[in-house]
């Protein structure tokens, strides 16, 4: 089964005093994506007629007579860098923040879903982490322990019921769930095609650090006597098929290895035959290198490598390390003539970076306008899961399920980053490809009666 795009097919009328590039961003982001409707703005008067047959939301300070009054906040109207809300409320089981009394909405759904998706938090110069990334530590849904959430999906449930309630005789289109699995290849092989010289230094420091088995093992992999324990290619495409899933790849292409950037030469014959096979199956995105952020042409040399090798146009990206910082990476990679950024999330911790589970087009704040950049947010990274928070297969597979059913619940877009080399057969990742090949039956299982279960 594969995604559907969710068409506006109504029309919901917005009164309001200023409808300026953040209203008419929000307003239309949230409308088209989670109602399927389109917006059109009026501003209000004392003489409205208001239309019959379609919903219409008051965005003022003051109810007009027979809309559904939201109260604005203020920052949609506002210009500059929007601040931290004072306080986190609750409604129900979900925290809301910005809000207000006397409407029929307990807080401006619009203006906190502005603040959350445009990332406004990110650019109060707080303290980096230690890669130089933006710290979830500063934001607001880690501080108040909803990052585990899809919260504007949860959010705009409650608005569609609480418009269906106020406008029974509107039908609302709901999007149906979806699952978007990616991997990340960053380093295409354990001991393949690394070289010469790479290979006997790696073999030297197995040596000295007396892990003899590694030796052992990287001979068998170069005599052709045992796989390369990187290598989880065709159990991968194994399970695709089983599952009619049509995954993302995004293959690091570093030309200049140094840092975390390790990969196998971009320029082997075994790299770009692996490329090619991959690009004739699944779409093939960038992963920047770690040096690119900072040497722009190292980041046009990866991209022309990867344009070369799949004949075609490379248009998406998702950072090594997920180094990126607003707004510098986002214009860079815009004017790069990528169209779809896949890098949304955090590598210290797993959860919602934008509090959201779909794709949305990312606002320059500082230019104030929307951009045509689609942002593609992700919920778990199994390096982060590893590395970072020590998880046990396990316990992965239990986040990943508590993911699933909070997404499947508002119809949202569940996306996972894994990485060739954890679903290999590298002893220290055991358990890992098992429990990843499980996941997947869940999430068939689960959804087998939702519209677009399984997309690329």
């Amino acid at each position: 089964m594969t995604g559907t795009h969710q068409t506006p097919s109504a029309m919901v009328l917005i009164l309001t005093e200023d409808a300026g590039p953040r209203h008419r961003y929000i307003f239309g982001y949230l409308f088209s994506t989670f109602l399927g409707m389109d917006c059109s703005f009026s501003v209000p008067s004392a003489s409205h007629d208001l239309p019959s047959g379609i919903p219409v939301i008051s965005y003022t300070d003051h109810p007009v007579a027979g809309a559904f009054h939201v109260r604005p906040q203020g920052i949609l109207s506002a210009s500059g860098i929007p601040s931290a809300p004072d306080m986190v409320e609750r409604s129900g089981q979900l925290p809301y923040f910005f809000g207000s009394s006397g409407a029929d909405f307990p807080f401006d759904i619009f203006a906190a879903s502005f603040y959350l998706l445009s990332r406004a938090e990110e650019y109060h110069g707080d303290p980096p982490d230690a890669f130089g990334r933006y710290h979830h530590i500063h934001s607001l849904a880690y501080r108040h322990g909803f990052l585990d959430l899809p919260l504007i999906d949860g959010w705009m449930a409650q608005f569609r019921d609480a418009l269906t309630h106020r406008f029974p005789s509107i039908s609302f289109l709901s999007p149906g769930f979806e699952f978007r699995p990616g991997y990340d290849i960053d380093i295409a092989w354990a001991y393949r095609s690394r070289g010469a010289v790479r290979t006997l230094a790696g073999s030297l420091r197995s040596v000295v650090s007396g892990r003899f088995r590694d030796v052992i093992r990287r001979l068998e992999v170069l005599l052709g006597r045992s796989p390369d324990p990187y290598d989880s290619y065709d159990r991968l495409d194994a399970l695709h098929a089983a599952y009619g899933l049509h995954p993302r790849y995004f293959f690091l292409l570093a030309t200049k290895l140094q840092g975390v950037d390790r990969n196998p030469d971009p320029r082997s014959q075994a790299v770009r035959t692996l490329v090619i096979r991959h690009a004739k199956h699944y779409p093939v995105g960038m992963h920047p290198s770690w040096r690119s952020e900072d040497d722009p042409k190292a980041f046009r040399e990866e991209k022309a490598l990867l344009e070369g090798l799949i004949g075609g146009k490379v248009t998406a990206s998702r950072q090594h390390y997920l180094r990126f910082q607003l707004p510098d990476t986002y214009r860079r990679l815009i004017a790069a003539g990528i169209t779809d950024d896949h890098s949304m999330g955090y590598g210290e911790v797993n959860g919602f970076r934008a509090s959201v589970s779909r794709p949305f087009p990312w606002y320059d704040l500082l230019a104030e306008q929307e951009t045509p950049l689609l942002v593609h947010p992700f919920c778990l990274m199994d390096a982060t899961a590893f590395h970072e928070l020590g998880m046990s297969p396990e316990e992965a597979y239990g986040q990943l399920e508590g993911y699933l059913s909070v997404i499947r619940a508002s119809g949202g877009c569940m996306t996972t980053i894994f990485h060739n080399s954890m679903l290999g057969t590298w002893p220290s990742h055991a358990g890992w490809y098992d429990m990843y090949a499980r996941f997947l039956g869940r999430v068939c299982d689960a959804g087998s009666s939702s519209s677009g279960l399984l997309s690329g």
